[in-house]
């Protein structure tokens, strides 16, 4: 399936109700002929798009099946909606929303500014931790990370000037190419039009106004949407349904 545009979103947006749901009957038939009836889920979350998706599929699949996780933070009457809904599967993630803020950090603003400060976090956490080795001599431990975290090449040419010098210590610095969540941090990502970069830089991915969160004393992390939602519908599909697959987002 190709990829949309901005433009196609537009025009989907823009069209009549009817066609909005002839067009998401379509998909929903596609993936059950792919599929079949007993193969396919819908994502329940008890919110009003998921709710719309499963009348409109079991209004032609009758017996298609859903998939609710409950994580502890939806409201008890989102909790009770959901349970008046047959053919509901309800799962739990293993830790919940309290233990991944000990353990991971907070999810601040939303998943992709928590993300930004998590990887430039790791980014300096290394930088530092390399420096620190450097002068111990020999071959430095996780090397190999460094080299994909900083850009240079060690799978065509592990013999490479820069990629020696990285296990050694020394970080070459007309190779390192900035980690695109720090560029996303500093402002300093690209705009592309097409896929073909321009002059200037993006402001759907500046994040630059977030970057003090670099120095919050406390732990910022995107994890706990893959832990309380995602990593729960993974397991409920091989341990349960393999084979299964999800319609609908998380």
């Amino acid at each position: 399936m190709n990829k949309h545009t901005i433009g196609d979103l537009y025009q989907m947006q823009s069209l009549p109700l009817s066609a909005k749901i002839r067009m998401t009957q379509y998909r929903i038939r596609e993936w059950v002929d792919y599929y079949g009836d007993d193969g396919v889920y819908i994502s329940f979350s008890g919110g009003k798009d998921s709710t719309v998706l499963l009348h409109i599929a079991r209004e032609m699949y009758r017996n298609i099946g859903a998939v609710y996780v409950d994580t502890g933070l939806e409201y008890p009457e989102v909790r009770e909606f959901v349970k008046r809904h047959e053919n509901v599967e309800i799962i739990k993630p293993k830790m919940n929303f309290r233990q991944i803020i000990i353990k991971y950090g907070y999810p601040f603003i939303g998943k992709e500014v928590a993300a930004c400060v998590y990887g430039a976090r790791r980014y300096l956490e290394k930088l530092a931790e390399q420096e620190k080795k450097m002068g111990n001599g020999g071959v430095i431990p996780n090397y190999s990370y460094m080299a994909d975290l900083v850009g240079i090449d060690r799978r065509e040419d592990r013999e490479n000037a820069a990629y020696q010098s990285l296990s050694r210590g020394e970080i070459p610095s007309t190779h390192i190419k900035t980690p695109v969540r720090c560029l996303i941090l500093q402002g300093k990502y690209i705009h592309k039009e097409n896929g073909v970069e321009t002059s200037e830089y993006s402001k759907m991915y500046n994040k630059e106004r977030y970057k003090f969160f670099l120095d919050a004393p406390f732990e910022i992390s995107d994890h706990c949407c893959s832990i309380m939602k995602k990593a729960p519908m993974g397991s409920c599909i091989l341990s349960c349904r393999i084979g299964r697959n999800i319609l609908g987002g998380i």
